[in-house]
Parts: structure tokens; C-alpha cells; sequence
């Protein structure tokens, strides 16, 4: 009977290996791809009102930003400051989204504004009518004491640093993209 050997040089396997280790070392050009999707669903949040929309503002806020001239308007952008505050990083192994402003956490995450019992000066004046309306200080004819009532101040969740399925599959297929580049 003859005798069979096969023989298998596991040397050009090791490369191909290795070769592949080191191509995929570094994902710097995946994540700065996925920070990039990342950026843009935040912006699509905000441009949409959020996915899926936000709760609606409540009358009142409603009626105070008509007295200020920003409503109509968008639900988180009175000023723009928060939209315009939302950057990006990405390194070899990571990539992130988010803001340095103080009030973002309340405004993703929701919770609530606990406003204390105070006593205040509040300004009238008094019209052509001869009645007590609120007025500016410089255009004030009295002044009177009040006191407020502490209150809390419910605020919804408005997530706008989140990403629905088509954001995730978006940000699966950057490293798809980058493991055909690379193997």
C-alpha cells in the first residue's frame, strides 16, 4: 500500500494573517466614517423635530416664544446654540457625538426643573385706561411684592442625539465598506 502525505506551509497563511491584523489595527478611517452618520442624524433630528417627533411644546411656551418671536418655530432650536453645538470625534476605536451645553442632558434625556418659593418686586405701570399693566423697570410707575409658589416643571425627553435602524445599518455598513477596502 502506498503511502498518502499532504503537507500544508502554514508560513503563507501566517502573513496573510498578519497582513490582515495590521491592516485592520487602525479603524480610524471606519470611525471618522461612522462619526460623520452620527453627525448627520443628529442634524436630521433636529430638522425633523426628532425620529420619532418630539413631543409638542406646551401652550404656554408656545405663547411665550410668539411674545419673543420665535414661533412658529422649531421645537429645540429657539436660538440655533444647541444644534450649532453638537461636534464629533472619532480615533482608532471609538466615535462620538454630543454638546458641552448645560441644558442638553435635560432636553435628551427629560427630568424635571424645580423652581423654589421666592419673593420678588414686579413692576407696573399704569395705562391711558387708568389699569395696572406689567412694565419694565425704567418704564414703571410702582413697584409691588410677590411671591411665587415653588413649582416643578415637567420637561419630555426630546432625544436628539439618537439614530434610528436605517443610522445604525448606515453606520454597519462604513465597516463593511472599510473591511472590503482593506482584506
Amino acid at each position: 500500500m502506498a503511502e498518502i502525505e499532504i503537507q500544508i506551509e502554514v508560513e503563507d497563511i501566517s502573513q496573510a494573517l498578519a497582513e490582515i491584523a495590521r491592516r485592520l489595527e487602525d479603524l480610524t478611517p471606519a470611525f471618522r466614517r461612522i462619526k460623520g452618520v452620527m453627525l448627520d442624524a443628529a442634524e436630521e433630528n433636529f430638522a425633523q423635530q426628532g425620529r420619532p417627533r418630539w413631543v409638542d411644546l406646551a401652550p404656554a411656551t408656545k405663547k411665550q416664544r410668539a411674545k419673543q418671536g420665535s414661533w412658529p418655530g422649531s421645537i429645540l432650536q429657539r436660538t440655533g446654540g444647541l444644534a450649532a453645538s453638537i461636534v464629533g470625534d472619532s480615533g482608532r476605536d471609538y466615535a462620538t457625538v454630543g454638546t458641552n451645553k448645560e441644558y442638553a442632558a435635560i432636553h435628551q434625556f427629560g427630568g424635571e426643573i424645580r423652581q423654589f418659593a421666592q419673593a420678588r418686586f414686579v413692576d407696573f405701570r399704569i395705562d391711558r385706561q387708568g389699569r395696572s399693566r406689567f412694565a419694565k423697570r425704567r418704564d414703571a410707575n410702582f413697584s409691588q411684592a410677590v411671591t411665587f409658589q415653588a413649582r416643578t416643571i415637567p420637561i419630555p425627553a426630546r432625544p436628539f442625539l439618537s439614530f434610528t435602524e436605517g443610522d445604525q445599518e448606515e453606520m454597519l455598513a462604513c465597516f463593511a465598506g472599510f473591511l472590503s477596502e482593506n482584506l
